[in-house]
């Protein structure tokens, strides 16, 4: 079954009021929009999709086993990290990451995808099993300095992946398939694993005056 709200959904005051996805819920209006909420929760198996230009603003987002958070081309402002380790799915479809949010702060989620025509600078750190970059035509990561990716990163064709100076990746990182995906870095960054060891990349690219320790 499946949950529905005509209306907006708001704090009565910025970062006040929690809501409980216990259904699958496909939200057509903003939620926080107006005043941001302290706590979206998304039950477990549930799905949770913000639609069209719809926005969520929340202090922390909470995923569940096997649930799943969707953003269109609306705006993610928020801390969203798993009820348990490595617990829920983030798709990011056009949408943007505002800049102070966080993706896996503390117990990290299970997935990360990114997709066609998605541009996302994330600003924090990123925890998740898998980081998917793009939908297989384009799509973009770029990660502030100083910042790290904790997992592995899959790399779609026609995509790209910007780690800026002293950033780290602590997984794997290779193309979703053999000769997809471009790895730029832009400054000194290094590199716990081999890259492309699985799926070797399209191209990689060390910008002038930076360092790759690998």
């Amino acid at each position: 079954s499946s949950a529905a709200v005509s209306g907006t959904i708001n704090g009565v005051s910025a970062g006040v009021g929690i809501l409980n996805v216990n259904q699958t819920f496909a939200s057509a209006s903003d939620i926080g929009g107006t005043n941001a909420l302290a706590e979206v929760n998304v039950a477990a198996s549930r799905t949770l999709t913000m639609t069209g230009s719809n926005s969520l603003n929340a202090t922390a987002t909470t995923l569940g086993s096997a649930s799943v958070l969707t953003v269109n081309s609306g705006t993610l402002t928020s801390t969203v990290d798993g009820s348990a380790t490595s617990l829920g799915t983030v798709n990011l479809n056009g949408s943007t990451l505002a800049a102070g949010s966080t993706l896996g702060s503390t117990n990290g989620l299970l997935a990360l995808n990114i997709g066609n025509a998605t541009s996302i600078s994330a600003a924090n750190s990123i925890k998740a099993a898998t980081v998917t970059i793009g939908g297989g035509t384009s799509g973009s990561l770029s990660l502030a300095a100083t910042r790290t990716i904790t997992g592995d990163v899959l790399i779609n064709d026609g995509a790209t992946l910007t780690l800026n100076n002293g950033t780290s990746v602590s997984g794997t990182i290779n193309g979703v398939s053999a000769g997809f995906g471009i790895l730029t870095f832009n400054g000194t960054n290094t590199l716990a694993n081999t890259v492309g060891a699985t799926n070797r990349i399209a191209l990689l690219t060390v910008s002038n005056a930076a360092t790759l320790n690998a």
